[in-house]
């Protein structure tokens, strides 16, 4: 399933009814950022415990030897991280939230039958979890060579699990909401085999292009960006190849395509005829429908609308969507004269475009 279709009215049904998502998947593809997301969206905290680093006893609290008011031997145990950050969370004014236990499948056995009470009892011993709060899991594939194992079957019957695939569109719309450059999300439109590959890998060793491992290589490239121009020397192709392995090669051939479209001034000054990218140069058409969406502002989105509607209908509406979910847009894009148009045209465009 892709993350899209794991709508927020599903996530919040799996809140209220307490049931245990458990969303499996090639790693780098946003199992835990979704997730992370809805929270932040719908006002509920967010405590990620990351499993490959919890030990056993660290679950249920560590158990220390005292004494009763009548001097009998016995034993307490500490309250355990996860419910120290909870109730530290609840203090901060948050009621409702999720416990994500993050890699789940690649802690360690005995760490993983602790945590079992608490997707089946919601607690261990007289730790308890807090009403209005989930519990979460996510993890890798075994094939994945994450170090993920197989679940004891006791714990896969307390959870929901859902095998998640990479979602193109929806990375699309984020990383146009959080202003990623526009090559790269065009590059991720054009090549999204290359970027979101979840063939399992045959050396975990060597690096591979996944959502995450492509953003960091933006966030690198994006520093060393001068007048507008990503460097494409050596050292700079050496690191972002440390990132994303072989399809390195086919990002920076990508990158030369620039001498096909139009500059963002030419659209905006003349947008019925700036240059539009022929169909032999596919490449060219998703690097300037990035530009458009990249460039969009509340005081020329009427005219990068002019523009984009004479791309392939798919582009267009693709670049709509993606507009639509830009912050700074937010409650502007109503004020187009040209979108307004587009819809009178195709009815159902609105309903394609919020998706």
């Amino acid at each position: 399933m892709k993350l899209k279709k794991l709508s927020y009215d599903v996530l919040d049904a799996a809140h209220k009814s307490n049931t245990n998502l458990f969303l499996v998947g090639a790693p780098g593809i946003a199992k835990t950022t979704y997730p992370k997301q809805w929270c932040a969206d719908t006002g509920k905290a967010y405590v990620l415990i990351h499993c490959p680093i919890v030990d056993a006893p660290d679950v249920g609290g560590v158990v220390i030897s005292a004494k009763d008011a009548e001097g009998n031997p016995v034993t307490y145990s500490t309250k355990p991280e996860w419910l120290v950050r909870v109730e530290g969370a609840i203090k901060a004014g948050y009621k409702e939230g999720v416990i994500m236990l993050d890699e789940l499948p690649a802690g360690e056995l005995l760490t993983i039958k602790a945590l079992a009470s608490l997707l089946s009892e919601r607690g261990i011993g007289r730790w308890k979890v807090p009403e209005g709060w989930s519990v979460w899991c996510t993890g890798n594939r075994p094939e994945d060579k994450a170090g993920a194992a197989r679940l004891p079957a006791h714990v896969t019957q307390r959870v929901s699990r859902i095998d998640i695939e990479p979602d193109d569109e929806s990375f699309g719309e984020w990383a146009a909401s959080v202003d990623m450059d526009w090559r790269y999300v065009g590059f991720s439109k054009f090549k999204p085999s290359v970027v979101f590959n979840t063939t399992p890998v045959d050396d975990p060793s060597q690096p591979r292009c996944n959502p995450r491992t492509f953003t960091f290589a933006h966030n690198f490239h994006k520093q060393l960006e001068v007048n507008g121009v990503l460097p494409t020397d050596d050292a700079t192709q050496a690191i972002i190849r440390g990132f994303i392995g072989p399809a390195a090669a086919e990002l920076f051939a990508f990158l030369q395509v620039r001498e096909h479209i139009p500059s963002i001034e030419d659209i905006l000054a003349s947008p019925l005829t700036a240059k539009l990218p022929t169909a032999e140069r596919p490449d060219a058409r998703f690097a300037v429908m990035q530009l458009c969406v990249y460039n969009a502002k509340p005081t020329n989105v009427d005219t990068i609308f002019k523009y984009v509607k004479r791309l392939p209908a798919d582009m267009a509406v693709t670049a709509a969507a993606q507009l639509a979910k830009k912050k700074e847009l937010k409650g502007n894009m109503m004020n187009s004269p040209t979108l307004i148009e587009w819809i009178s045209e195709d009815p159902e465009l609105i309903a394609r475009i919020l998706g």
